[in-house]
């Protein structure tokens, strides 16, 4: 091993990944570590660091080997006591850094492009000296992504945000140095469409430095809802995010590039000057950079990932937190789940109902899900319960195993069945389930005793271990309508922010190409609507808290 390398713990490895720029990135390193045998990674965008779990027999070498053939960059961390310089930056940091430099360049550059007021004498120069950083260093990550993108396999969402920077900045460039716009008294008075004059090449440098500044802040914003929990959640948070994204990708780049492309060659070809023709070309590169598209899914279900783990709705996968939205029958263990066991009382055995199982059960049906009650009991005190409760469907006398035949007895009439019960008596039921929720500790948690991982509450711990897809350590019932209401939130946010960013591109799109859109109003407005997304997302981790119920009990009356 290198000098200045720290040795991993025994089965766990942490690697430094490079080039990695969204949840896409993320989703394909984590598949293709877990392609090899008895390997499980978590991969932290903001920090570029892998966390990956596997045998002794492989070694930190074939990991490295398998990041390093998609395309990224992989090393394992440098010690820090080590040697002055002999570590490298912490990627975070870096990210973060380039942001805020990146802000404090564009500012001024976005100010002096849109208030002629503060066009003093050869500003448009030190536009361009401001602006070239960010066209360099700035968007240096998109550039990578760009170049890298053959050889993952998948046409890059930053390809766009690169050629834009790219087209506006070389157009700028040329304008500044052999079109004209270079003069002392230079003034570019700020328009919805670009200028038809022709006497002056414009100067599309706000393009360049608000491109990248709005897509590193669209990815910070993610960064901030995956990385909210004290353990971040994992970046298949979702793994449908990133297929997504690849799949937006796919269609949107291609057609996005081919539509720059056409515009360019139609607005030359129908006898437009090059100053016409460039501007609609790089307003349609501006406006169709699909980061809102890109940031649409993973900010609200991460954000609800991040909400569950705050909520203390710990997941075996975050995936499935996913899986909550489609169930339309829960099965509930009324032994101890709903109702205390049976204590004697006067007149005969009494049976208490918590106080929190009736409105859990009347929450779950206005959900649209159907409550069925299956206990061990005999029929006449579970025919009592159910009626006290409000459930039709009743199951008496049923052990372990009868819980378990009726759990996949429903699946084969097509029902999407959850079950909740108590993780150690019902684990073949909570396994059988489509979606398995244990009522109170399992006893492990990441592997960890109690419910922690690594000294962590469980409050902060987003995955557990056990026969359950869900574990709600706090053992109440009142949980489980709160955590579908937090995923159908969830997705409704995904459909708001889809609908919004797809009907952002197909407007102004078109009004780029035609000409309508001058490219400065249409990088403005492929930052709001970016900017939009992300927020819609984000309030997902401010939702309403918990309706916790008290663990009071109502007797039944016998």
């Amino acid at each position: 091993m290198a000098t200045g390398t720290t040795a991993p713990a025994p089965g766990t490895t942490v690697l430094i990944v490079g080039g990695m720029t969204c949840a896409a990135c993320v989703g394909r390193v984590e598949k293709r570590l877990a392609k090899l045998d008895g390997v499980s990674a978590t991969v932290n965008l903001a920090t570029g660091r892998a966390r990956i779990s596997h045998p002794p027999e492989v070694t930190p070498a074939d990991l490295m080997a398998a990041v390093t053939r998609l395309g990224y960059t992989a090393e394992l961390p440098r010690d820090r006591s080590g040697p002055a310089g002999s570590g490298r930056p912490d990627p975070a940091e870096v990210e973060q850094q380039r942001l805020l430099v990146t802000v404090w360049l564009s500012v001024p550059v976005l100010l002096m492009t849109m208030l002629p007021v503060l066009q003093f004498r050869n500003w448009q120069w030190l536009c361009f000296v401001l602006a070239a950083p960010v066209a360099v260093w700035g968007a240096a990550p998109f550039h990578l992504a760009a170049v890298r993108a053959p050889r993952r396999s998948v046409a890059a969402l930053d390809a766009l945000v690169s050629l834009a920077v790219v087209a506006s900045f070389g157009w700028s460039a040329y304008a500044l140095f052999l079109g004209g716009a270079g003069r002392p008294d230079t003034r570019v008075p700020f328009a919805l469409a670009p200028p038809e004059d022709g006497r002056t090449a414009a100067l599309y440098l706000a393009v360049t430095v608000g491109v990248p500044l709005a897509a590193l802040s669209g990815r910070l914003l993610e960064e901030r809802a995956r990385g909210g929990a004290a353990q971040p959640p994992r970046g298949d948070a979702a793994d449908s995010v990133p297929r997504l994204a690849e799949r937006v990708a796919r269609a949107l780049v291609p057609v996005v590039l081919a539509l720059a492309t056409g515009t360019l060659g139609f607005w030359l070809g129908s006898g437009a000057d090059a100053e016409e023709a460039i501007a609609a070309a790089v307003a349609v590169l501006a406006v169709g950079c699909p980061s809102a598209l890109a940031l649409a899914g993973p900010v609200a279900l991460l954000a609800a990932t991040d909400r569950a783990a705050r909520l203390e709705v710990v997941l075996r996968d975050p995936v499935d937190l996913e899986s909550l939205r489609d169930v339309d029958t829960v099965v509930l263990d009324g032994s101890g789940v709903l109702v205390d066991e049976p204590a004697p009382a006067a007149g005969g055995a009494g049976t208490s109902v918590r106080t929190g199982s009736f409105r859990a059960v009347d929450r779950l049906r206005r959900l649209g899900m159907e409550p069925v009650l299956v206990t061990g009991e005999d029929a006449e005190v579970a025919r009592r319960t159910a009626a006290d409760l409000g459930v039709t469907t009743v199951h008496s006398g049923c052990s372990a195993a009868d819980r378990a035949e009726l759990v996949r007895g429903l699946r084969s009439e097509g029902r999407r069945v959850a079950f909740v019960g108590d993780p150690r008596r019902d684990a073949d039921a909570l396994r059988a389930a489509d979606l398995g929720i244990a009522l109170g500790d399992t006893g492990t948690s990441n592997g960890a005793p109690n419910g922690t991982s690594n000294g962590a509450s469980p409050r902060a711990s987003t995955r557990a271990d056990g026969p359950a897809h869900v574990t709600l350590p706090g053992g109440g019932i009142e949980t489980v309508p709160d955590a579908v209401r937090l995923v159908r939130d969830a997705h409704a946010a995904i459909q708001t922010n889809l609908v919004w960013a797809f009907g952002h591109t197909v407007v102004t799109v078109p009004a780029a190409a035609l000409g309508l859109l001058h490219p400065v109003v249409a990088t403005a407005a492929m930052a709001v609507s970016t900017l939009l997304v992300a927020g819609n997302g984000m309030r997902l981790r401010a939702a309403s808290p918990l309706s916790h119920g008290t663990r009071s009990r109502r007797p039944l009356t016998r």
